[in-house]
């Protein structure tokens, strides 16, 4: 993923970890949970256990790998979606040089 877009030179690195990171935790394991959900309605009465108990956590570490990069764009434009008027970060905090960061 670029650092900035291209065009308005928003940042997409600074400022959208924390969100992107709690939207992507939330979708995995609103994924997750539907799947294991879908698995045992689906199988009822014998679900296979078995599978499940290693299924979970297989998809608990693959799921937030996978999904993290879009969840990082749906979190960008879910905030310029709230916040439309807002101005690029370069414009609104300048360039950060060697000098400003301490």
């Amino acid at each position: 993923m670029k650092e900035s877009c291209p065009t308005c030179h928003l940042s997409l690195a600074t400022g959208n970890r924390v969100g992107a990171y709690i939207f992507n935790i939330a979708a995995a394991e609103i994924v997750m949970t539907m799947v294991l959900v879908s698995i045992v309605l689906r199988t009822w009465p014998a679900a296979p256990w078995g599978v499940l108990q290693y299924l979970a956590p297989a998809m608990m570490l693959v799921m937030p790998l996978a999904f993290y990069p879009f969840s990082k764009m749906l979190w960008v434009a879910m905030d310029l979606a709230m916040h439309p008027n807002a101005e690029p970060d370069v414009r609104v905090h300048g360039e950060v040089t060697a000098t400003s960061k301490k």
